[in-house]
């Protein structure tokens, strides 16, 4: 770690290389990634108590390190998620150890934070993402098919039943079926112009690194950046 670093981007870092590493799809990923946020998040809101809690507000004594709080968290949630990266986690575990005062703020940072980031692993145990799900391509309106050039399987198609992590249901805010008139307009445009542009396809990207996930971090780093 470099001096004055940040450690969320930190861990955040970290994890996106275990994404790319273990070829997490983006669906997965996005859910880990919300995991060690909403986690690093409550640990730091725990000792301010400046916000509302995402899921859990533990009492922390007065002199408890947020940064601590914030890396026990992230190591709690990192080494559970990607125990074959567990040697990247503890090397950026230990730097961060090495080079903070090992103070009671920061011994109570840590044991807050990992608590926390217990917490919000349990929370996720039965959230859907591994139920497995069949799913039956179709021509229904609406109904997803196979592509070209590789027509690839649907990707996690249990998806659509994973606990959302902020809205309480689903139903109210999903649109309604569409018509087939409205899907054959659909299909008729696509099908013209599929092949007519140098779009990047999931390959090129799959070959970048850059999936979904990957590009909106990019996107809010740059945004964020001073």
């Amino acid at each position: 770690l470099s001096s004055g670093a940040d450690v969320v981007l930190d861990w955040n870092a970290l994890m996106i290389d275990a994404i790319r590493g273990d070829n997490t799809a983006p669906t997965l990923s996005t859910r880990n990634l919300a995991i060690m946020h909403t986690a690093m998040y409550d640990s730091v809101n725990s000792v301010l108590r400046t916000h509302q809690p995402y899921l859990s507000e533990l009492d922390a004594p007065e002199d408890t390190s947020i940064e601590a709080a914030a890396v026990g968290a992230a190591y709690e949630v990192m080494k559970i998620l990607y125990p074959p990266f567990s040697g990247s986690t503890e090397e950026l575990y230990t730097t961060w150890l090495e080079s903070t005062p090992q103070t009671e703020a920061t011994t109570h940072g840590l044991a807050l934070g990992k608590q926390i980031g217990q917490l919000a692993l349990q929370n996720r145990v039965a959230d859907g993402s591994t139920t497995n799900v069949p799913y039956i391509p179709s021509d229904a309106p609406g109904a997803w098919r196979r592509t070209p050039p590789n027509f690839r399987p649907p990707l996690t198609p249990q998806w659509r039943f994973v606990k959302p992590f902020c809205l309480p249901e689903l139903e109210p805010f999903l649109p309604p079926a569409p018509s087939r008139k409205r899907t054959e307009a659909r299909l008729l445009f696509r099908n013209a112009t599929l092949f007519q542009f140098p779009l990047a396809t999931k390959s090129d990207l799959d070959r970048a690194g850059l999936t979904p996930p990957l590009n909106y971090r990019a996107t809010n780093l740059r945004l964020v950046a001073p």
